[in-house]
């Protein structure tokens, strides 16, 4: 489904910083219930005023807008309809709100998303369908030291109002990752008729979380999701996989399985295990 924005309009929350920095991709509203589609930038330091920020997706759309006042360490909100979309937002009252020329359409069915300052290209994020949340949940960066372009770097708002709009992200990476166990057995398997399937097996260092599970090729191509945020403890349940995508039987060879857990304090992990197919 395409929603083709008409108005739009960008939301500043500033906070102290001393350091001169730039503009990163925050938070994506893809599906909202009700209101428009927004997007979060977080500013990574001082970003002054007069400079020319553009946001563009796949076919070309593309919208900007100038700011007129320095933006320090804080959030950049963009909402389709200001009074609507803000008021749903509940956004803090230091926001302050720019109305872009034109703005590109959030696909469900997979976009990207060109960020530019002046011209130049700050960042680009690609998303797929298997990557868009459930209606009214958005879609969260989780570590701003890591590329924007990875879809290991993005999950669910695990906010129990489905966004953190002008906030802090709901995940976060997590300090040590040192603790959690993730492994594939049989591997190498061979997909047959029967039982010719592996299973994968985790811990992590929580209590209580959700999990996520995909299957990608080795240059990074999503093949299937195996679950979606599972409520989860320290130990897991055995999660199978035939060895088959959304397409039928995978070829032969080398897969990665990336495990995404994010756990009640908002931290989130991440492990990745190698399986191989065989004949």
């Amino acid at each position: 489904m395409r929603i083709y924005l008409a108005v739009l309009a960008l939301l500043i929350i500033v906070s102290p910083s001393k350091s001169t920095g730039s503009l990163l991709l925050s938070e994506l509203m893809i599906n909202p219930v009700s209101g428009g589609e927004w997007i979060e930038l977080a500013a990574a330091g001082n970003v002054l005023s007069g400079c020319q920020v553009s946001l563009s997706d796949a076919s070309g759309r593309s919208g900007s807008f100038t700011l007129e006042r320095p933006v320090l360490s804080g959030y950049l909100i963009l909402a389709v309809q200001d009074s609507t979309t803000i008021s749903i937002l509940s956004l803090p009252d230091s926001v302050q709100v720019y109305q872009p020329d034109h703005w590109p359409t959030l696909n469900n069915d997979g976009d990207s998303l060109h960020l530019s300052i002046d011209g130049r290209i700050i960042e680009l994020m690609i998303y797929n369908s298997q990557m868009v949340p459930p209606t009214g949940r958005s879609l969260e960066r989780i570590d701003f030291q890591k590329p924007a372009n990875s879809s290991m770097n993005w999950g669910e708002c695990s906010e129990w109002r489905g966004n953190t709009a002008g906030l802090v992200n709901s995940l976060r990476a997590a300090v040590s990752e040192s603790n959690i166990q993730f492994w594939a057995d049989p591997n190498p398997f061979e997909p047959v008729e029967g039982d010719g399937r592996t299973y994968f097996h985790f811990t992590i260092p929580s209590a209580s979380a959700r999990a996520t599970l995909d299957i990608f090729t080795v240059d990074g191509r999503p093949l299937i999701r195996l679950i979606s945020d599972l409520p989860i403890g320290t130990d897991s349940p055995s999660i199978p996989w035939d060895g088959r995508g959304k397409n039928g039987l995978c070829p032969l060879g080398r897969y990665v399985a990336v495990l995404r857990t994010f756990d009640q304090n908002g931290h989130s992990y991440t492990a990745r295990c190698s399986v191989v197919l065989v004949r």
